[in-house]
């Protein structure tokens, strides 16, 4: 079974740090991660901390999800890097950064930036 990595990464700005506040994982990623699995895959989500901390966790899966917003380019593309140098899976930016589509090219080794305006 494919398994696919989900970060959040939202309002971790450019050092991978949540800067805002520690409350829960955001929704988009949640409901990213509910989807995939509907549809037969596995996916794990984690806060973007848990792959700073510990890149080693990006092993194993076949593709890397990560949500940001504009302000977490920063922590987007240093997660993007990672994932590169461990997987030749795809990295799928999703999240506000990509309402600006000359953000979406920006992050680092992102195969794929993703707008989702209606469910």
């Amino acid at each position: 079974m494919p398994r696919a990595l989900v970060v959040d990464a939202l309002a971790r700005g450019s050092k991978l740090k949540r800067v805002v506040t520690v409350d829960v994982i955001g929704a988009g990623p949640r409901a990213v991660a509910a989807l995939l699995e509907s549809r037969g895959l596995r996916a794990d989500l984690v806060p973007a901390e848990a792959v700073a901390e510990d890149p080693s966790i990006l092993a194993g899966y076949d593709v890397l999800m990560v949500s940001a917003m504009t302000s977490d380019e920063g922590s987007a593309a240093a997660i993007a890097r990672e994932w590169r140098r461990r997987s030749g899976g795809p990295a799928v930016l999703g999240g506000p950064v990509t309402a600006d589509p000359t953000s979406v090219a920006r992050p680092a080794s992102m195969s794929l930036g993703l707008s989702l305006i209606h469910i």
